[in-house]
């Protein structure tokens, strides 16, 4: 650059200005594009590939027709929920319409006897119960001990409790709960006694690791299935939830059919 004692004699029409750029080739426009917007497009790519899987999967996910919850104290073989949620479809219908029966079995295994002795697995578990039990996903119960749960829930009583079941505190065990193990024959129908239950081909369990296998048909044969107990108050207003109840029994019917 000239020092300031020479420009004072440039004149402003002395000042040649430089030449314009070049125009930019097309290869170079998007090569320039894309150094300045290839972020944009990175994170605008990642978040529609978020998206479109939150959607696919909402859109294609699979509604049960129909759940059923196994509540045990003696702990259970693996995959009993599948094989249950499979040989079952019979005795149900295609509720939502979609071309398939589908039967969900949540098991919940509660007490020590179900070799539960972390207390925060318990209440856990118990959790996810009254869960289950507060928005009447499972309709239908098949239980090991269904007087101790009464005593714990009322959940199969005649006598209404206060509202909706409480969530366990810290330190709650079902198991310490009193009650007359003799009582469990006033609940529903043993698994044993109902021939069309019995004729199911459940076959034998399989440890990965190497345990015993067990039959599922000799682990369910003493457990009862019932329905759980609603009250007139609770089905008021609620039309969809009647009539799943109401399919629900007639599912139950067909189940313990001929039953001893």
């Amino acid at each position: 650059m000239a020092s300031a004692r020479y420009q004072v004699l440039i004149k402003p029409e002395d000042v040649v200005p430089p030449p314009p750029p070049p125009p930019l080739t097309p290869k170079e426009k998007r090569a320039n594009f894309w150094f300045y917007y290839k972020w944009h497009f990175v994170i605008g790519g990642v978040i529609a590939l978020i998206l479109g899987t939150m959607i696919y999967d909402v859109v294609t996910q699979v509604r049960p027709d129909y759940e059923i919850g196994l509540i045990t104290t003696i702990g259970y073989p693996p995959d009993t929920d599948i094989v249950l949620s499979e040989q079952l479809k019979p005795f149900f219908d295609d509720r939502n319409g979609d071309g398939e029966v589908v039967v969900n079995v949540n098991i919940y295994s509660m007490g020590e006897l179900g070799g539960i002795t972390d207390p925060n697995v318990l209440m856990a578990n118990q959790t996810k119960f009254v869960g289950d039990v507060d928005a009447g996903q499972s309709m239908l119960f098949i239980v090991d001990e269904p007087a101790l749960l009464d005593a714990q829930y009322g959940l199969f009583s005649d006598d209404e409790p206060d509202d909706t079941l409480a969530v366990p505190e810290e330190g709650d065990d079902l198991i310490k709960v009193e009650y007359d193990p003799a009582d469990n024959v006033n609940y529903g129908v043993r698994w044993g006694d109902c021939p069309k239950l019995t004729a199911l081909e459940l076959g034998e369990s399989t440890d990965s690791l190497g345990g015993p296998n067990y039959s599922y048909q000799l682990f369910l044969e003493d457990f009862r299935i019932l329905p759980r107990v609603f009250y007139n108050t609770h089905l008021e207003g609620k039309e969809k939830q009647a009539a799943y109840y109401t399919a629900s029994l007639a599912a139950l019917e067909k189940m313990t059919e001929g039953a001893a």
